[in-house]
């Protein structure tokens, strides 16, 4: 007599990257599958979520999740039930208004009364659903569109009775949060804060399980951007920014303070919010490795957040040999208020900073285009550099889009602001636009208003 199926028994045996997935999911507290279609990602989390249930979490409840009701039943119940043994589960549709929908998991043992576990199943739409549980592990799919519940499921897993504690899921690389996280890893696959491991997959990590045809006929049907997403499980540049020159691997390097070499502030001004971000220089390049926000702050109270920056890092803000502050150079209207930048500066020389600022500020474009020129490598040489904690400055540098660029209402552009003021300040391009004559403007005026009104 046969013995019933087990775990896995509807799958054929998981390739290398699957067995990669599946072990660091074993062993760590958040794991990223992320990558291209048809690359095995989802049946080898859909097999840890089976593994968890009867192996290395047993007696403890999860968590499934994704953006929708349908993608819930076509990815991870799908999966489930390709790798769960059949005869230890049932799925719940339905619920009630306490679980919600559920699959309820047995637990064969030799004594003792019957011992059960609960998956919960939600879906992005309905993620306050997810609050209020208690699991071991939580699985999502297409995450990239699931972040409020990866963060509710961050929270929730903390059953203090289960042997592991994991969150992980599979997804595409798509611009967005999953593009800020993956800016938090500093090698791009480990981070020690959280414990959090990315696992980049590939289509062609999937080969023997596809079609003979399929990678080709992909490639041949692919944009070359379009096969880098799909495919290879590469992050898209966003269409239309300002700053086309950014590429995440190759600008945002880890940076730790080094003491006694100076400090630049680059410091916008805003009504709300105050904005700063801290860069020192190493071998002719710029490294922003620190960033500053006070949310419906003055302008002395930011100031007084900064001085408390600098005295934790042991730097006399007072000395411009240590540290100097490069802010926003001239006033401009916003609105109905005006913000006075000479008073501004003033509240900063009171707190102690030592200024270099230029007279009026250069062109935005012209900022702009220099840090463009700073992010792009000449002779093997880059300029400008970003530690993953500046995460409002990388999301700025990397997203802000050229419509977005005048609208002071839009937080990304102040940051962006404060690089350009920085990068401009030590490292100038030159104004090349040609300033309009004045003569030959009050002229072609005359000349309209002549033709429109003859005399």
């Amino acid at each position: 007599m046969s013995s019933p199926p087990g775990i896995g028994w509807n799958i054929d045996e998981l390739s290398p990257k699957q067995k990669e997935i599946v072990a660091s999911i074993k062993y760590h507290r958040r794991v990223f599958a992320i990558g291209g279609r048809r690359s095995g990602k989802s049946t080898a989390c859909g097999y840890a979520a089976a593994k968890l249930t009867w192996r290395w979490a047993p007696g403890s409840d999860g968590l499934m999740f994704a953006p929708t009701e349908a993608q819930l039943k076509d990815l991870n119940l799908d999966k489930w039930q390709q790798v769960a043994p059949p005869h230890l589960y049932e799925l719940k549709a339905d619920g009630d208004k306490d679980t919600g929908p559920h699959i309820l998991c047995y637990h064969p043992q030799q004594k003792g009364p019957p011992l059960t576990s609960k998956i919960y199943l939600r879906t992005e739409k309905a993620a306050k659903r997810g609050e209020g549980l208690t699991v071991a592990w939580a699985y999502g799919e297409e995450i990239q569109d699931c972040p409020l519940l990866w963060s509710i499921a961050q929270d929730r897993v903390s059953d203090k009775d289960a042997e592991h504690l994991t969150v992980f899921g599979a997804g595409i690389p798509e611009n967005g949060w999953l593009e800020e996280e993956y800016g938090t890893f500093p090698d791009g696959y480990y981070r020690e804060k959280g414990d959090a491991v990315w696992v980049r997959c590939q289509t062609a990590d999937n080969v023997i399980y596809l079609p003979d045809s399929y990678l080709a006929d992909q490639e041949a049907n692919l944009t070359e951007e379009e096969h880098n997403e799909k495919s290879l499980g590469l992050f898209r540049k966003a269409h239309g920014t300002i700053h086309p020159e950014f590429d995440r691997s190759t600008h945002i390097r880890p940076w730790t303070f080094v003491p006694g070499r100076k400090v630049w502030i680059g410091k916008d001004f805003n009504i709300n919010p105050q904005t700063a971000g801290m860069a020192q220089e190493h071998e002719g390049s710029l490294r922003f490795f620190d960033e500053s926000m006070l949310r419906e702050a003055s302008v002395g109270a930011h100031a007084q957040a900064l001085v408390e920056w600098c005295e934790r890092r042991e730097i006399d803000h007072t000395d411009p040999q240590q540290c100097q502050m490069i802010p926003d150079a001239t006033g401009k209207k916003r609105g109905a208020e005006t913000f006075d930048l000479s008073s501004a500066h003033k509240i900063l020389k009171s707190y102690g900073f030592s200024l270099n600022v230029p007279p009026e500020n250069p062109r935005r474009t012209n900022r702009d285009d220099t840090v463009n020129w700073a992010l792009k490598a000449k002779n093997g040489k880059t300029r400008l550099y970003f530690d993953p904690r500046c995460k409002n400055i990388i999301r700025s540098i990397s997203g802000i889009k050229l419509q977005e660029r005048d609208d002071p209402k839009n937080e990304l552009t102040h940051w962006a602001d404060l690089v350009g003021y920085v990068v401009h300040r030590l490292y100038p391009v030159r104004d090349t636009t040609p300033t309009p004559d004045p003569i030959q403007i009050s002229r072609k005026t005359a000349r309209r208003f002549s033709k429109r009104y003859p005399m």
